[in-house]
């Protein structure tokens, strides 16, 4: 186990207790000291060495488990980048990453240490990571009496499988996209109590595939063979299949197993999502499993409908000029309402005054009314 920012050595030496083999460091002198001193007194054997959290990579030994208490949040863009890139290193395949950071959810300034959203806490483990949880934590602080708003982070290292570029089985396209707001998604839902066990063996076969030179798949689909595979990573809970042009993520839940398929065009959408389905179908057919993807909705648009094995249809032009309908039939009922109380207001004994002012509002509210059904019939005109 290791301790990273140890501080005086308290969970380094709660873990030698338990009888780990236990290691803090720290860039303080006077804490390793005093964490040392509590070792003895305690009888507890534990090691502390005096080395900075971004150099993890020069740390001698591997770990099972890293404990981060309070040292990610303080961390630079940059120095956080080599801080994961050291955690990858010391870290065995499948080890265990707790980190206790600051919320944004926590009110005022904290000075230097950043305050975490849990977005960018996905962000930055997305690669050869999977996170099993970020869960809201209160942090006891002496100079705060209710304590402070943080997120408790577990996540574990997964096993990876990178083609070679100069691999026969290797992709030509271009290298994996930023997936980010931009890009076109899709989700399914498979109801399944062995989620985990359907996403491990997808995963391994992806790596397989890939690793086998002049493999060429079969065609699993009208399209054509399913796409090749990049890069394949995944743990019991979840997996990355990255495809280039595209990715996608699996994760394994109680309730069954859920696909995101991410692309940066219709067609390799498609791809993706026809040649994951055909071979989760196959693997799972003694379970009758069954894929059907659900368009996310993509900035601007209207979400869509679900389809099996494939991006849904395009929107119904009568569907949009039924909602014209509708819209049209119900600005002529609020209008023939307020017509009906004008002929009753010019009969009765108000004064002339009023009458205009109430005739008047009727006539704005017709004007407003005339112009969204005006516009909704254009809108729908455009989408056919």
């Amino acid at each position: 186990m290791l301790d990273v920012g140890c501080g005086t050595g308290e969970h380094t030496l709660l873990a030698a207790g338990l009888g780990l083999d236990a290691t803090g460091i720290d860039l303080a002198t006077n804490a390793l000291h005093t964490a040392q001193g509590k070792a003895r007194s305690r009888g507890l054997t534990a090691r502390f060495l005096r080395h900075d959290a971004r150099e993890l990579a020069d740390l001698s030994g591997s770990f099972d488990t890293v404990l981060d208490s309070l040292v990610f949040h303080s961390f630079t863009r940059e120095d956080r980048a080599a801080y994961l890139r050291g955690l990858r290193t010391v870290l065995r395949p499948g080890g265990r990453y707790f980190m206790l950071g600051f919320s944004d959810r926590q009110p005022g300034e904290l000075g230097r240490p950043h305050k975490l959203t849990a977005q960018e806490i996905r962000l930055a483990f997305a690669e050869g990571w999977c996170i099993d949880s970020i869960e809201p934590a209160t942090i006891a602080s002496t100079r705060h009496p209710d304590g402070l708003q943080g997120w408790l982070v577990s996540a574990t290292t997964t096993g990876s499988f990178e083609v070679n570029d100069a691999h026969p089985a290797a992709l030509t396209e271009e290298a994996a996209p930023d997936v980010g707001s931009d890009m076109l998604t899709a989700q399914a839902d498979i109801p399944t109590d062995r989620a985990s066990r359907y996403l491990v063996q997808l995963c391994r076969h992806g790596s397989q595939m890939t690793g086998i030179p002049g493999h060429r798949p079969r065609a699993h689909t009208a399209g054509g063979a399913p796409p090749r595979i990049r890069r394949v990573e995944w743990s019991d809970t979840c997996g990355t299949l990255d495809f280039g042009f595209g990715q996608c993520t699996l994760e394994a839940s109680p309730e069954g197993l859920t696909l995101r398929a991410r692309a940066d065009d219709e067609e390799h959408l498609r791809r993706i999502q026809d040649g994951t389905a055909a071979r989760i179908e196959k693997i799972g057919r003694r379970d009758n499993l069954h894929v059907t993807w659900h368009r996310s909705q993509a900035p601007g648009t209207a979400p869509d409908d679900g389809v099996a094995g494939g991006p849904p249809a395009a929107r119904s032009p009568l569907r949009a000029h039924g909602k014209t309908v509708a819209l049209s039939a119900v600005a002529l009922l609020v209008l023939a309402v307020h017509l009906g109380a004008g002929r009753a207001l010019v009969g009765s004994s108000w004064p002339s005054w009023a009458l205009v002012t109430i005739l008047g509002i009727v006539a704005v509210k017709a004007a407003v009314i005339t112009t969204v059904v005006i516009r909704r019939r254009k809108t729908a005109r455009a989408r056919r």
